[in-house]
This record gives C-alpha cells, structure tokens and sequence, in this order.
C-alpha cells in the first residue's frame, strides 16, 4: 500500500520551495539549505539545485553541495547547455 498525501503535503513543498528562494536573494546560506533540502525535489529547478549547492557549500555542508551539483548536471556529470556559462565576446 503506498503512503497518500495531502494538501498540507503540498503546500509545505511550495512553501520550503518559496522560502529557499527568498533565501538565496537574501544570502542567508543556512536557510536556503535547509529550505530547499525541504522541498519535494521534483520541483527544483536547475537554477534551484545550483542555489542549493552554492549555499551548501558555502556552510560546509559538503554532502548536500556534492548532490545539488550533480543534480544540477542531471545526475550523470554532464553539464546541460543550459547551466553552461556563456562566453564572453
């Protein structure tokens, strides 16, 4: 039998993905880890792995910095077009 969820489910997700974002322009490295480690990771986006991963890193949370980025790559250590830093012309 699967576990079910309900809508506090939902917005608790929302609301940890909402709040680690405020985080990230905050800089408040802490909350943005603890914030998005909360959020359902479905729902991150590539930008979001990325703040998860600068702000893990940036409080010595090496385990989560290190998943994040690989994440952010798409979990096979390739980096998509789309995270690659444009070149400067």
């Amino acid at each position: 039998m699967g576990a079910t969820r309900d809508a506090g489910d939902d917005r608790a997700t929302v609301d940890d993905l909402g709040l680690g974002r405020e985080a990230y322009s905050r800089r408040a490295w802490a909350a943005v880890r603890d914030h998005l480690t909360r959020a359902e990771p479905a729902t991150l986006t590539t930008d979001d792995w990325h703040a998860l991963a600068t702000a893990a890193y940036l409080v010595a949370d090496r385990d989560v910095a290190v998943q994040a980025w690989q994440n952010a790559r798409g979990g096979d250590g390739r980096v998509p077009d789309r995270v690659r830093p444009q070149q400067h012309r």
